[in-house]
C-alpha cells in the first residue's frame, strides 16, 4: 500500500531519470567528438559547460526526489506499523 503522493514523486522520480539518461547521453555525445590524443589539450566550450551543467543539475534534482520518495516509503511504513500494532497489541 503506497499513499498517493508517493505514487507520484514516484512518477516524478521516472521522469528525472529519464531526464539524467538523456542529459549523459548528450554529454558523452558531445565528448565523444573532441580529440582524444595524449597530450592534447581542450577549451571546454560553452555548449559543452552548458550540458554538462545540464547533467549535473538533472542528477541533483533526481537525488533530492529520491530523498523525499524515502521519506515518503519510511513515513508510510512508520504508520502501517502503527496500525498493525493497534491490531494485535500484543508482541
Amino acid at each position: 500500500m503506497t499513499a498517493p503522493t508517493a505514487n507520484f514523486t514516484e512518477a516524478r522520480v521516472a521522469v528525472a531519470r529519464r531526464s539524467l539518461e538523456r542529459a549523459r547521453s548528450h554529454l558523452d555525445d558531445a565528448m565523444g567528438t573532441l580529440p582524444d590524443r595524449e597530450g592534447d589539450n581542450t577549451m571546454a566550450t560553452p555548449v559543452l559547460l552548458a550540458l554538462l551543467l545540464n547533467a549535473v543539475a538533472a542528477r541533483r534534482h533526481l537525488a533530492d526526489l529520491e530523498a523525499v520518495l524515502a521519506d515518503q516509503i519510511e513515513a508510510t511504513a512508520q504508520q502501517l506499523t502503527l496500525v498493525a500494532r493497534s491490531r494485535h497489541p500484543w508482541p
